[in-house]
């Protein structure tokens, strides 16, 4: 892997659903990990 071709920065996210104080769910996504990735197409 080559530090020079990551040049997009990615992240991953986990879907969560906390109750509120007045029980709902309030769906929302929490970020789990930010990194730099490389963009390779597919032929």
């Amino acid at each position: 892997m080559r530090a020079g071709k990551l040049q997009h920065l990615i992240q991953i996210e986990r879907k969560t659903a906390p109750v509120d104080d007045y029980g709902i769910a309030r769906e929302s996504w929490v970020p789990i990990l930010t990194t730099r990735a490389e963009l390779k197409e597919a032929t």
